[in-house]
């Protein structure tokens, strides 16, 4: 039984086999007035006490940070107190990798930063296939727009002349999402990694972001990151109409970068610096890539 946050708990550890079930309640406090009192309980297996004898129950109380080698070296494992999600097979490498590189570097702020940019490379021939095909789709949009309004009364039959359209320049419509869902578990699993890191408690970075875990107190972080991308939405050859492409570069970036104000500054920083790499990667990819829209037949 305990009662945790995200980066502490308390915890009572007894043998599996004494307890009858566990309880936990919450409610309001009487004696705090606005606060919420929270309770957990293990009820014991009962019995009888034969006269003259006696019974011993002995149990482990921890109280402490939520670290990850701490937890694991308990009697019974607390490991699953720390939440990583349904990703957590990726983010107990991560966090081992992160230390390692805090070891070299003696600042979680670079250590985070260094993870980032190596899970960068690894998915780098996902990421250049993506963008590739987000080209190639910028290339024969004109085409495309020639056979939908050609065809606009015959759905069937537009679809065959766009599947043709697609074989002949080599272009599928879903490899520039597949990339993408193939990364998302890998980057939502290193989010889960640094926000639920407890070493970042309190940790140091650079200059005015003195606490890792806390928000950026003078908000740069956000609307620098706001304004990259801004110009990660310029880099992109996208096909929507311009409606759309509105939306994809002001709204967007305005969104996220009012979540971003209050998340942990950690955090931050690493989605910063995946922006700024997936910038240089976007730059130098399409620098390669002929964007050219291939025009439609008169």
């Amino acid at each position: 039984a305990g009662i945790d946050n995200r980066y502490f708990m308390t915890g009572l550890i007894t043998d599996e086999k004494t307890i009858e079930r566990c309880v936990a309640k919450a409610g309001k406090d009487p004696t705090a007035p606005g606060f919420t009192r929270i309770e957990t309980r293990i009820e014991l297996v009962g019995g009888q006490i034969q006269p003259g004898s006696s019974v011993e129950r002995s149990f482990t109380v921890y109280g402490g940070p939520k670290k990850l080698s701490a937890l694991h070296g308990q009697k019974i494992s607390l490991g699953e107190a720390i939440d990583f999600g349904i990703f957590s097979v990726i983010c107990v490498p991560m966090l081992w990798l992160m230390r390692l590189f805090f070891e070299f570097a003696s600042n979680w702020g670079i250590a985070i930063i260094i993870l980032t940019v190596l899970v960068k490379l690894l998915t780098l021939p996902l990421t250049v296939k993506q963008y590739r095909s987000m080209a190639g789709m910028k290339k024969i949009q004109p085409k495309m727009k020639a056979l939908q309004e050609k065809y606009a009364d015959d759905k069937v039959r537009m679809q065959q002349e766009l599947m043709k359209l697609y074989r002949e320049n080599k272009v599928n419509p879903l490899s520039g999402c597949l990339p993408m869902l193939m990364m998302m578990p890998i980057y939502f699993a290193l989010y889960r990694t640094i926000f639920s890191a407890v070493e970042l408690y309190q940790a140091p970075f650079a200059g005015w972001i003195t606490d890792l875990s806390q928000q950026d107190p003078y908000y740069v972080t956000p609307l620098l990151l706001g304004v990259l991308m801004m110009i990660q939405m310029r880099l992109n050859p996208s096909a929507g109409d311009q409606a759309q492409q509105k939306i994809l570069m002001y709204v967007m970036p305005v969104m996220f970068t009012a979540m971003m104000l209050f998340l942990p500054s950690g955090l931050v920083i690493y989605i910063l610096v995946n922006t700024v790499l997936g910038i240089g990667q976007q730059y130098w990819i399409y620098s390669k890539t002929d964007l050219n829209p291939v025009p439609a037949k008169a």
